[in-house]
């Protein structure tokens, strides 16, 4: 099996070079990622159930979809492959949000990541997303209120929850409000 390659970064997130995936989290050297947050106009947002075979988190509620920036793979790339890779959702329109600082340690994987944060209105049925089974047990739509009120009374059941999931379902409230 090939190593997955990453572009390993300093703090500032500027490159120092190449290395694979699995050393980067093995010392925690800061790498890229790339989220995507999918809501409807109707206020809700779709979260993956991470896989129960998952390395990382699994069986956690997570982002739309997220993945790791493949070694001199520019970001707005990576999410749009991973978006059809993990949901089979197929669209160039994004918008960008954020590039976010994030630190976190599951048993011995340590997850120092720049995040890309996009953001995708997607007002179709849920039945015509695919999941990549590899990857994620579920997806589902939620209402804003609902997430909140889920991570405040069982955190554990989600991906780091913290102040990054509060800023980006406040934004995502802000473009559903100016939509209606």
């Amino acid at each position: 099996m090939i190593e997955e390659l990453v572009d390993i970064v300093n703090e500032e997130n500027e490159f120092i070079r190449i290395d694979t995936k699995k050393r980067a989290h093995k010392e925690g050297l800061y790498h890229r990622v790339a989220h995507a947050w999918v809501y409807n106009t109707k206020g809700e947002v779709l979260l993956q159930l991470r896989a129960s075979t998952k390395d990382l988190f699994p069986s956690k509620w997570d982002v739309s979809v997220g993945g790791h920036i493949g070694a001199g793979e520019e970001p707005i790339n990576s999410i749009m492959r991973e978006l059809e890779e993990e949901i089979g959702l197929k669209t160039n329109e994004l918008e960008f949000y954020t590039i976010a600082k994030h630190n976190a340690t599951y048993k011995d994987i340590i997850h120092n990541q720049f995040c890309y944060t996009y953001f995708v209105k997607y007002n179709g049925p849920i039945s015509d997303l695919k999941i990549q089974k590899e990857e994620l047990d579920d997806i589902k739509f939620f209402s804003i209120d609902e997430i909140i009120q889920k991570m405040n009374k069982n955190p554990d059941e989600f991906v780091l929850p913290g102040q990054y999931w509060h800023d980006v379902l406040g934004e995502i409230q802000k473009r559903v409000l100016i939509l209606i």
